[in-house]
């Protein structure tokens, strides 16, 4: 009987990978990080031997973590409540052997399909005209037209919400 792959820590398969290791490591650096033992340039570097690890979970939390420290600013934990509440969380998951898998769905629109045409219509009139105040008078336009894209783009995010 073959044994289950899920049923070892370390177990590689071509769903995932759970680190155990990585994942205490990890957990332990945030840790620090939240106990105000390391600033926050510490725990960016500390995070860059995550960054590419085998396990998807690892990887999110890193990225997620990331965006909740400032790293051209030293300083030590600032976080909100709901951000402490998150980055609990977290914790929780590293502790856990549950795996994240991230799945981005790429959505082509018509929207950009103008945007390239505005694109490519922009680059012949600099390649036919040349460089100059001139192009002033075919930006505007394609200014605008980027900007009613902005306007449907965003309404049709919100739209799409749950509440």
């Amino acid at each position: 009987m073959k044994a289950n792959p899920y049923d070892s820590p370390t177990a590689r398969n071509a769903e995932g990978v759970v680190d155990r290791a990585a994942r205490d490591t990890l957990a332990a650096t945030i840790r620090q990080f939240l106990d105000e033992q390391t600033s926050a340039f510490t725990l960016d570097k500390a995070l860059d031997e995550f960054r590419n690890s085998s396990d998807s979970t690892v990887r999110f939390v890193t990225q997620a973590v990331w965006y909740h420290y400032d790293d051209c600013d030293d300083h030590m934990v600032a976080l909100s409540k709901p951000e402490w509440d998150y980055f609990q969380r977290l914790l929780l998951l590293l502790e856990s052997d549950r795996r994240i898998t991230v799945t981005s769905i790429r959505r082509w629109s018509w929207t950009q399909f103008v945007a390239l045409g505005c694109l490519l219509g922009f680059g012949c009139c600099f390649w036919r005209f040349g460089w100059g105040m001139h192009l002033l008078a075919f930006s505007i336009p394609l200014g605008l037209i980027s900007i009613i894209i902005s306007f449907l783009r965003s309404h049709k995010r919100a739209d799409s919400i749950p509440e």
